[in-house]
């Protein structure tokens, strides 16, 4: 079942995938994909950076293990690492990357402090992050309201970024998905660790 469905999501983000690859520009060397759903990004990603290390972290352990067949060969050689988890307790060390990247997710976080601090915990001081999003009209358009998920507006979601300190915190309608809706949130990490720990 995890085929199918990851075919369908890949065709379906591919282009939101390589505007915030665009928008990214250099990405360091580690870059997580959280709620990596079908590893399309993971897959231009490393297309586009051949020395670029690629982490995933996604709730279906269905969709690991299809991560794990499709990129049986970078996990070997090191350059891939996809385990299952949540946003709000990521199984890295702190300061492991230097970018954190991720598209359609924040309507399904359970804790959005705690998120954003596990987001800022694992990334380098400084690090960038970048947030896919639908605007929260197209959300209830598709009803994730009425499946019981949060509507997260990107203008809010920014406004409490900032809150918690990441710093040059901007949005932006996305081409991609610009009759649809598509927000990307912009931010850099702490420059300074002088903030609350996680809990």
């Amino acid at each position: 079942m995890a085929g199918p469905v990851a075919r369908l999501l890949n065709k379906a983000n591919r282009g939101m995938a390589a505007e915030v690859l665009d928008a990214l520009g250099d990405p360091g060397d580690r870059l997580l994909d959280v709620g990596f759903g079908g590893g399309v990004l993971m897959k231009i990603a490393l297309d586009r950076h051949p020395q670029l290390r690629v982490a995933g972290l996604e709730p279906s352990p269905e969709m690991v293990s299809r991560a794990e067949w499709l990129f049986a060969g970078e996990i070997t050689d090191g350059r891939v690492d996809v385990r299952a988890g949540t946003v709000e307790d990521i199984p890295w060390a702190d300061g492991t990357f230097s970018t954190l990247v991720t598209m359609n997710t924040p309507y399904f976080w359970r804790d959005r402090e705690r998120a954003l601090s596990e987001i800022r915990r694992v990334l380098l001081t400084g690090g960038k992050v970048l947030i896919a999003m639908p605007s929260a009209a197209l959300q209830r358009r598709f009803g994730l309201d009425a499946a019981g998920h949060q509507i997260v507006d990107p203008e809010e979601l920014a406004a409490a970024m900032r809150s918690d300190g990441y710093e040059q915190v901007e949005t932006r309608p996305m081409s991609a998905g610009r009759r649809h809706g598509g927000v990307l949130i912009s931010a850099q990490a702490p420059t300074s660790r002088n903030y609350p720990p996680s809990e």
